[in-house]
């Protein structure tokens, strides 16, 4: 991106890396950068125009200088009450009024951060903090100059209206500066002007004004002179003392000095502009690339954070789902088989088990990155699809509390708390919301799919034996989850091996009593049913399938929440592929190539 093209996209939009992504780009920045553009716009037009202002304490003459320039036209409110001009006055000759229309009004390019309203000679005129008042003259000498009149910035009234002259300051090519006698040997205020006018290479006269009534004494003339080298400037007018307030108007001589000052030809600033708006740029790329890191390393927790709030299997679904019943007879179950047994059937393939067995949510053990789940108050005559419900919405609400907590303790928002008071955007409720009708979807589709499944477990056992009657479903489903149904070591298991292991555990649970005594015959039937009819029909894939399904609409919530939470800090930050951080790497590299 060229020099041009990044200027016109930073006097675009550079104000939102102050106002919105509280990055330290400063309003003066802001000003250079729309300066800049306008100098070289208006130089490649052949119109080349000076601004020059007249700049100082409060109530220290700079109206009073202001109108006498123009001919003595009362322009600007002359007046004893301090803070009399609250805005720019900008006067500009007749035979530019159509270019600075254009300028001001159509191509946005002069001021544009401030309104533009016309204003009348001898109007005695304010101005406003938020615009720029346009005056037309005839005045000879004064051309290509627009002669501007600012608030003063000393005063605790500017500095609530936001103080406008300093702010505005890289605009002024030249600045007439304006000392009162009571401030004559104010080094503060001497010190931050000539700071700043360096910095934007600003050429300078000084105006000592309101002088004792006797004549100047020579010591006071020398230091008079010190004070006009402090402000950076060989030139300075010292106006003799005027008895009485308001406006007076000067001999035409004593403001020759700037009038002469005003007459020379325009000043080359284009270099210590784009310094500085290159230093400017430089420490907002700074800035963005440390808070592009911490944002990195805060959706890394999100991720990870979201990633362990998700139930550990489909299966941990399923049991959200059963009865207080069922789940007495998962649990004798579980204590019947033993993971160590387990162990020993799977022989070979102890790796993949090893893998598998933390997953199983009756097996004793959870994964150590894992939260226990949270607790829910069950109804005693809930359904099962409103246990369901109940379940999943704490699991949501789980993870938001978690990333919450990541969030309001992550780097990135401690940062941006400390410098700039802004709190972190936390995620409510709302978001479980948009996923509460493909959430009741989901458990309901479950809940259907494990009444079929127990249904078919009824029908399919009928005649083995009457004590399995109504009873068998979820103890049959537990063990298949753990034979067949654990994602892991099933790709290693043969039918034969899954077989032999489902007999086993079956021979086990009826010594243990779990059916009631069992002969050679039925239990072999039984082996044979659930194997055949049981683990391979569709009411058990239609359970395994459903189950899955409410736990990747878990894992979506989580990922959704932690992206929300990400998008929300990244909005903070400036991309490198956007054309805003184009745009100050452009400006950035220019600065370095000047200096």
């Amino acid at each position: 991106m060229d020099l041009d093209a990044a200027l016109n996209v930073v006097a675009l939009e550079g104000r939102i890396l102050r106002e919105r992504l509280c990055l330290p780009w400063q309003e003066q920045a802001q000003q250079a950068v729309c300066a800049l553009r306008f100098r070289r716009q208006a130089a490649a037009a052949g119109q080349p125009m000076q601004l020059a202002a007249i700049v100082g304490g409060a109530s220290s003459g700079k109206s009073t200088v202001f109108n006498n320039l123009l001919g003595g036209h009362r322009v600007s409110l002359v007046t004893i009450r301090s803070h009399a001009t609250r805005g720019l006055i900008v006067a500009a000759h007749r035979k530019h009024c159509d270019r600075l229309d254009r300028w001001l009004n159509h191509d946005r390019i002069l001021l544009p951060t401030l309104e533009s309203q016309p204003g009348r000679l001898d109007a005695d005129l304010q101005g406003r903090p938020e615009a720029a008042t346009v005056v037309q003259h005839d005045v000879a000498g004064f051309e290509n100059t627009l002669l501007i009149d600012t608030a003063d910035f000393t005063s605790n009234t500017a500095e609530l209206e936001g103080d406008v002259t300093l702010s505005l300051l890289p605009w002024f090519d030249r600045l007439v500066v304006i000392v009162d006698h009571e401030r004559w040997f104010d080094r503060q205020v001497v010190d931050q002007l000539a700071l700043l006018a360096k910095r934007f290479a600003q050429p300078r006269v000084v105006i000592f004004n309101r002088t004792a009534e006797e004549a100047l004494a020579e010591p006071d003339r020398v230091r008079l002179e010190e004070q006009a080298r402090q402000l950076g400037s060989q030139r300075m007018c010292v106006l003799n003392y005027h008895r009485g307030r308001g406006f007076r108007r000067f001999d035409p001589q004593a403001l020759g000095e700037v009038a002469r000052f005003l007459a020379e030809p325009l000043p080359q600033r284009e270099p210590a502009l784009r310094a500085e708006i290159g230093k400017q740029a430089a420490a907002v790329l700074s800035a963005n690339r440390d808070r592009l890191e911490r944002l990195d390393q805060l959706e890394r927790v999100l991720a990870d954070v979201a990633a362990r709030c998700v139930p550990a299997s489909r299966w941990d679904c399923v049991t959200a789902l059963m009865t207080h019943e069922e789940r007495d007879r998962l649990g004798v179950v579980s204590r019947i088989l033993g993971i160590s047994q387990m162990r020993e059937w799977l022989g070979r393939q102890k790796r993949w088990l090893e893998e598998a067995m933390p997953r199983l949510p009756w097996a004793g053990r959870r994964d150590t990155t894992a939260e226990p789940d949270p607790c829910v108050t069950e109804k005693t005559d809930a359904t099962r699809e409103e246990r369901g419900r109940d379940w999943l919405s704490a699991q949501c609400e789980r993870q938001i509390r978690r990333l919450n907590e990541e969030v309001t303790t992550s780097d990135f928002w401690e940062d941006l708390r400390a410098a700039h008071g802004r709190p972190p955007v936390l995620v409510d409720r709302g978001l479980i919301k948009a996923f509460r009708p493909r959430a009741e979807e989901t458990v309901a589709r479950l809940a259907v799919a494990m009444d079929e499944w127990n249904a078919k477990v009824q029908h399919e056992c009928e005649g083995v034996s009457p004590k399995l009657i109504g009873s068998l479903g979820m103890t049959i489903l537990a063990g298949a989850a753990i034979l067949i149904a654990v994602p892991g070591p099933i790709a290693a298991l043969t039918p034969l091996i899954a077989a032999a292991a489902l007999k086993a555990g079956l021979i086990k649970l009826g010594a243990a009593g779990a059916f009631g005594v069992l002969s050679a015959r039925p239990l072999a039937r039984l082996t044979e049913i659930i194997r055949e009819k049981l683990l391979a029909s569709t009411e058990f894939n239609r359970v395994r399938e459903a189950a899955e399904s409410v736990r990747r609409l878990i894992e979506e919530h989580g990922r959704a929440t932690a992206d929300y939470l990400s998008q929300e800090a990244r909005s903070f930050t400036v991309s490198p592929n956007d054309p805003l951080g184009q745009a100050l790497e452009a400006l950035s590299r220019h600065e370095g190539r000047s200096a």
